[in-house]
């Protein structure tokens, strides 16, 4: 199981062969700690294995709200879970629960954004726009037009 390790901190791993009772392994990422990406967790991330990846190295992904780079999602990859690239690509600025899943009926995944509508007194009042991206492969958000199923064009998160 992944889990962020410290308010908007590290994204660490513990394992377990019941459900109940759990360890922290001691990884090589970050040596004696159960860290697998440092600074790199938040509130809204969804990390995903991927059965249907042809290539083993993209097994996992991992989708990470950056609040460091301006509320943009950054896109990783990793053949087990525990040793992540850099970022593939990073989003344009959307809100706080923008998220990432496979539409196995569409065979597509879908980035839905969150986009903040308007500023009064220091506070951002949000809406999700609706807007949903399709495609077979992840893709950054950054047009502004619907997309329909294929199509490999770019929406914009703000």
């Amino acid at each position: 199981m992944w889990y962020m390790g410290g308010y908007i901190e590290h994204l660490c791993l513990a394992e377990s062969d019941d459900g109940i009772h759990w360890t922290k392994p001691e990884l090589d990422v970050v040596p004696g700690t159960n860290i697998v990406i440092r600074n790199g967790a938040t509130e809204s991330n969804s990390l995903l294995m991927d059965l249907q990846e042809p290539d083993p190295q993209r097994r996992f992904k991992y989708f990470l709200t950056n609040i460091g780079k301006g509320w943009k999602t950054e896109y990783r990859t990793s053949p087990d879970g525990i040793h992540w690239s850099e970022p593939h690509w990073l989003s344009g600025p959307h809100g706080d629960r923008t998220t990432v899943f496979f539409n196995p009926f569409r065979r597509r995944w879908v980035f839905g954004c969150e986009r903040p509508i308007a500023r009064r007194h220091g506070w951002v009042a949000r809406r999700s726009t609706g807007r949903r991206q399709t495609s077979t492969t992840p893709q950054p958000c950054s047009g502004r037009r619907r997309l329909r199923a294929g199509s490999t064009r770019r929406l914009r998160c703000g």
